[in-house]
């Protein structure tokens, strides 16, 4: 029996670790692979993207481990959302679609999950929904009309080695 905090890990008799732990490997494992893109991205700012097959398939191991684990309440699933949100807002500042996609796609399985196991029957939730779509919809119109803004206001905030590697992306 292995444990990493509080998580039992146990072995099967021929030896091979259960699936708990290859979901655990996955997500952090991405989590590395991810740094270790940024930190080749930001290494090799002024030459060709060298990051990006490590931003992919970071990603693609990262979103796959974090989809595969187990959310017995809604509290882990609302942070489940959380880190897609995040994952799209990531995106949108380094300029990395994989993130975007791969955010997207977690926070319409979450929305999914709402609506067909969560409000099943209720009339409100179609209709909230609607509304936050109205909204989402607006919020890309704002966006658009304000992106140079935003950007630059965002970007100040930023260290100078990602400035640099964002205006070198333009």
């Amino acid at each position: 029996m292995i444990r990493f905090g509080d998580i039992k890990i146990s072995e099967k008799a021929g030896g091979d670790i259960t699936w708990e732990l290859r979901k655990l490997v996955s997500l952090y494992s991405g989590l590395l692979m991810i740094d270790l893109a940024f930190w080749v991205d930001i290494r090799s700012r002024h030459k060709a993207d060298h990051a990006f097959w490590l931003y992919i398939f970071g990603v693609i191991t990262f979103w796959g481990g974090l989809s595969s684990q187990s959310s017995d309440d809604e509290l882990s699933n609302f942070i489940y959302f959380c880190v897609n949100l995040l994952m799209i807002g990531v995106g949108a500042l380094l300029i990395r679609r994989v993130f975007v996609v791969f955010g997207a796609l977690g926070s319409c399985g979450y929305l999914g999950y709402l609506a067909f196991d969560v409000f099943s029957d209720s009339w409100l939730f179609p209709m909230t929904l609607t509304a936050i779509g109205f909204c989402v919809v607006y919020l890309g119109i704002l966006w658009q009309k304000y992106e140079q803004a935003i950007t630059q206001k965002s970007r100040l905030l930023l260290p100078v080695q990602l400035r640099e590697l964002l205006e070198a992306e333009r």
